[in-house]
């Protein structure tokens, strides 16, 4: 019992410290410029149109 116990407490501090981590959110305004990298490899040999592309902040 006493190992559930651990296992639940150490399941709280991971989740509080989590939270401390958490990048802020932020709301953006119409016209507002942000810079993107894109997130994996485009290759044209592999590429099919319509395909979705991801992109990440850079």
């Amino acid at each position: 019992m006493q190992h559930v116990s651990t296992v639940l407490i150490l399941a709280a501090i991971l989740a509080a410290s989590t939270k401390s981590f958490a990048q802020p959110q932020l709301t953006l305004k119409e016209g507002d410029e942000v810079q993107l990298r894109f997130a994996e490899t485009i290759s044209s040999k592999t590429v099919v149109s319509e395909d979705p592309v991801n992109l990440a902040l850079a």
